[in-house]
Order: structure tokens, then sequence, then C-alpha cells
């Protein structure tokens, strides 16, 4: 009998963005999120294919080396800087090495290996993974970074540069780039495409022509989505949906409050 064919999911909202399911190759790639690559049914090959790890933990603008799943499942989780807990979760993966497996983030693989086996909606599965991340919302230190980021939060497609932005908080555009890049890690031109990336997963499941998704999502066309997609993600989009199968979409829309999480 033939085995039934994986399906992919694909969570994406309120500052998360993440697939779990069948995983091809994935190049060398960087993004600015944080992101977690989790091995659902046994470790990954990363760099050289000489190495196998449970899992990757790596900081926003990172180069996430090369990564060989080996035909197995896996699970891509990407926290956004417009996420309260952004600032928590960034200071905590810098302290650590991109390539340890502490306990706690083995007991999240455990945790979305569940989540997959069930397809579990999007609002109880991140608000579970945040409480077993045990992510604290922290505010940025600078309050108009944080002006800034709910603007752009609430306009992700727009047409606004960096300058805009700058006047929105009553800032010079040099003293903002220095701002934003202070607080968060990220280069404001590689935010804009990341949330625009995000707002192209979000729309998904309304377009059957990946040209018309790209325009709506503010690129200039199909092939500058494919190049932002391919840098970020190390793969082109149309091999990782192929990939992906039939997939399902789960959207996230209202997480609740996370209770005591586990501990550090």
């Amino acid at each position: 009998m033939a085995r039934a064919q994986r399906r992919g999911i694909i969570y994406a909202g309120c500052g998360w963005l993440a697939y779990l399911g069948p995983t091809p190759p994935l190049s060398a790639h960087a993004h600015p999120a944080l992101g977690l690559y989790v091995g659902l049914d046994g470790p990954i090959r990363v760099g050289d294919a000489t190495r196998s790890v449970p899992l990757l933990c790596v900081p926003p603008e990172t180069v996430t080396p090369p990564i060989t799943p080996d035909g197995r499942e896996m699970a891509f989780l990407f926290l956004s800087a417009e996420h309260p807990a952004f600032a928590d979760a960034r200071a905590r993966t810098e302290r650590s090495s991109c390539h340890e497996t502490p306990g706690q983030l083995q007991t999240l693989a455990a945790l979305l290996r569940e989540i997959r086996r069930e397809r579990t909606g999007g609002d109880e599965a991140f608000t579970r993974i945040a409480e077993a991340l045990a992510l604290e919302d922290t505010p940025p230190t600078h309050s108009r970074l944080e002006r800034a980021l709910a603007w752009l939060r609430d306009h992700p497609t727009d047409e606004l540069s960096l300058e805009d932005v700058a006047r929105h908080v009553h800032l010079s555009p040099r003293r903002f780039q220095t701002v934003f890049r202070e607080g968060t890690g990220i280069r404001f031109r590689r935010y804009r495409l990341w949330q625009r990336l995000q707002a192209a997963a979000e729309e998904l499941p309304q377009y059957r022509h990946l040209t018309d998704l790209a325009l709506t999502a503010g690129f200039a066309d199909l092939a500058h989505l494919s190049r932002s997609f391919r840098d970020m993600f190390g793969i082109a989009p149309f091999k990782g949906l192929r990939a992906a199968g039939p997939f399902s979409f789960r959207p996230i829309r209202n997480l609740h409050p996370p209770s005591a999480g586990l501990t550090h």
C-alpha cells in the first residue's frame, strides 16, 4: 500500500511565522527574526553535513548553515521584532551558541511533535509554545522604537521608507536608524522585507497564483518575492510549497497571556 502523502502546516500571525512538515535540504540563509529549527523525527545534519543536532537556535541576522533533514520532518519557528517578547528572546538566544540544545528547547521539540501530530490550531499551539519557552513580554528600551514597531506592524505592506517612520516618531533618519538597529539587531530594510514575507504567508490560502500574492504583499514582482524568500529561508518558494504538499494553514489571531512556563 502506498504511503499517504505527508502534509505540511503553516502558522502565521501575532509576530510568529512557522512551518511543520516535510522539508527538503536548505542552503545557507539569514533572516531578521529569531529562528528555531527542530528535527521532529530525528536529528538534522548541519553545515558540511558531518554533524547532526536535534535543534538549531539562530539569532536574528545570523547566517544559518545549510541544513540536511535526510527526509525527516522539521519545524521552523520564527519570532519577529514586533512580538512583545522579542527583546527577551533575542537576549537569551545571543547569550548561547546557535547550536546548543538546552533542556528547555528539547522540551519544546517534544511539544512541537505533539502539535504536529494533533494539527493543533494556531492560537492554542502558540500559546503553548510561548509557555514552554517562558517568553516574557519586554517592551523596547526606547519608547520611540516601540511606537515605530507598532506602526510598522499595522502597515506591513505599505511603501514606508526609513525617513517616513523616522518622521512619524519625531527622530532624524540617522538617529532612527541607530535606534532601530541597536534595539532590534536588524537592518530596517531587511525587516520590511521580512514583514512582506509574513504578510504573504498570512494571505497564502487566498491566492492560487504566487504572482498575485507577491503584488498584494508589496513585492515588485514574483522574482522579487522569490529572491527574498530564498535569501531568508534557503529554498525557492515553489520548491518549498511542493515539499509541503497540499498544506494546511493555521492563523494565529489571539494569543492568551502565558502562565508560568519552564524555568531557564
